[in-house]
């Protein structure tokens, strides 16, 4: 498989998990997948604004709620921003 199946692959582990991980088994409320989608985009809002606080952090972006879900989707419930950007883990240190 191509590198892109393997990301869809992966990126659908994670879709699965965090759907798991927010609702129980069997959870039948009419606006479940709302509640997840809006769950999700709080993380990553969250994650974000943890980023903001650090001068050397890869992005510094401040988001909304609203901006996440109207990224692009990846896989349902996951959309760009919910997702970790690509990177090779390098680090320096300033001197």
């Amino acid at each position: 498989a191509g590198l892109a199946q393997r990301f869809r692959s992966l990126a659908q582990v994670a879709a699965r998990t965090g759907r798991d991980h927010v609702l129980p088994a069997g959870h039948a409320a009419a606006g479940a997948r709302h509640n997840v989608v809006e769950q999700m985009a709080e993380v990553a809002v969250k994650n974000h604004a943890h980023g903001l606080l650090n001068p050397r952090a890869q992005y510094h972006l401040k988001l909304t709620v609203d901006a996440v879900r109207s990224s692009t989707m990846v896989v349902d419930p996951l959309t760009l921003m919910d997702c970790s950007p690509v990177t090779d883990g390098a680090a320096a240190k300033r001197a």
